[in-house]
């Protein structure tokens, strides 16, 4: 099996989703539409923007914004400096005790 077969696969297993019920007109709809064919080294700056914006496939979009993050710290889809704005975003909600850590705390 290849890697993106194995990608569409596991999208669809994990969401139980039918292509042909996705596509859809709104902007978001095409998007999401296009995003879960592509293998997970084919996604775009915009496509990890959106997945960190909508908290979905975080298992995916958190490696790859870090990456991207430490290639080019300014890095952004709309400003610079947007997807470390995201990646905090998504860390302070998900990641437990992340709320309490910051300026003048202490660990």
């Amino acid at each position: 099996m290849t890697q993106h077969r194995t990608w569409t696969y596991l999208t669809h297993a994990y969401l139980d989703l039918k292509l042909s019920e996705i596509k859809g007109d709104s902007p978001l709809e095409c998007w999401f539409y296009d995003m879960i064919q592509k293998r997970p080294d084919e996604l775009t700056l915009k496509d990890v923007s959106h997945m960190l914006r909508q908290e979905i496939y975080l298992d995916i979009a958190l490696p790859n914004a870090w990456r991207r993050i430490l290639d080019d710290p300014f890095c952004g889809e709309m400003y610079d400096g947007q997807m470390v704005e995201l990646l905090s975003r998504v860390l302070k909600t998900h990641v437990s005790g992340a709320s309490t850590c910051g300026p003048g705390t202490t660990a």
